[in-house]
């Protein structure tokens, strides 16, 4: 996948559910959807980020353990691309949100969980053009 050219800042980039079986949901959606699984290494475990015939990233289906254990449990969480986690994460204290668990390292990139002012929860992940 080294063609792959995220969106822009401020696009949504993929969207992620967490749950106690996430090996169910990646079998469920790569035959209702048409995705394919990539496994994503987590030490003892395997989380998948579901991929598109044509092997791009679609969405991530996770499960509720690790550096996953806070996260919203079944249901889908947007994913936005973000110049930089840590001036966002600073933003959205400052504007009233929370930071739901740690900023933490993907890769090349950071990521974070966010509540906003009313409630509501995203991701974000700052992602480098190579």
């Amino acid at each position: 996948m080294s063609d792959y050219t995220p969106p822009p800042v401020g696009s949504i980039i993929s969207a992620d559910i967490t749950t106690e079986n996430a090996d169910k949901l990646r079998d469920f959606y790569a035959d209702a959807i048409g995705w394919s699984p990539s496994p994503v290494p987590m030490g003892d475990y395997d989380d998948y980020m579901m991929m598109t015939p044509e092997g791009a990233p679609a969405a991530g289906v996770c499960y509720l353990r690790g550096p996953n254990i806070n996260q919203p449990a079944n249901q889908w969480v947007v994913c936005f691309r973000v110049a930089s986690v840590d001036e966002t994460v600073s933003k959205v204290v400052a504007r009233g949100g929370k930071v739901l668990g740690d900023v933490r390292p993907m890769g090349a990139s950071k990521y974070a969980v966010i509540q906003d002012p009313v409630g509501g929860i995203l991701s974000i992940f700052d992602i480098p053009v190579e």
